[in-house]
């Protein structure tokens, strides 16, 4: 995107951005299976039908805010919504403040380990809004993988992200908001 065009020229210190050119992010439609309904991705991951479902799916890694994530949703008081954390923890101190925060809330749903690519459809399918809490970013595939399944997303107003989506694809919220992530669930309901 533009914002990481930027950022190259100033990384290596070019003097304008003509000589980098930006080449978008591809979509994963047809890439994984997608052939599983709501209804029985729900029903094989043990998710009620009438449940509000937030997911996080991909590689847990500090700078994607899953423990502010976690937070937000323990401040979120809507009964009827669950949050799903689906994917590999890579650091020991991080896992454990996410095992911690995980049983403070019995609404979340930790699925704490490697998701394989056939499995990927019955998370995104069983999903209302895949949330991508990110502290920082420049692009994500992750969007790119939510955007190819149809889900709405909330977003942190960082990097790529608002030039892939535009001011109305997603619901953005502001990192340095401690309130923005809660807020953004609130509207997504």
């Amino acid at each position: 995107c533009q914002v990481a065009r930027e950022q190259v020229a100033v990384h290596y210190r070019l003097s304008g951005t003509d000589k980098v050119r930006v080449i978008p992010h591809g979509n994963y439609i047809g890439f994984y299976e997608n052939q599983v309904g709501r209804m029985e991705a729900r029903q094989r991951l043990g998710i009620s039908e009438d449940i509000s479902l937030f997911l996080y799916l991909g590689h847990i890694r500090s700078y994607k805010g899953v423990p502010d994530l976690l937070q937000a949703f323990h401040e979120f008081s809507y009964d009827n919504a669950r949050l799903l954390i689906a994917g590999k923890i890579y650091d020991a101190s991080l896992a454990q403040e996410i095992r911690s925060l995980v049983l403070q809330d019995s609404r979340i749903i930790p699925v704490l380990e490697f998701i394989p690519d056939g499995d990927i459809q019955l998370y995104m399918n069983a999903a209302d809004v895949v949330v991508l809490p990110h502290r920082r970013i420049v692009t994500s595939g992750a969007l790119l993988l939510a955007m190819s399944f149809g889900k709405a997303v909330i977003l942190p107003r960082l990097g790529c992200l608002p030039e892939y989506l535009g001011e109305d694809g997603g619901v953005f919220f502001d990192p340095e908001d401690a309130n923005g992530l809660e807020i953004a669930m609130r509207q997504a309901i």
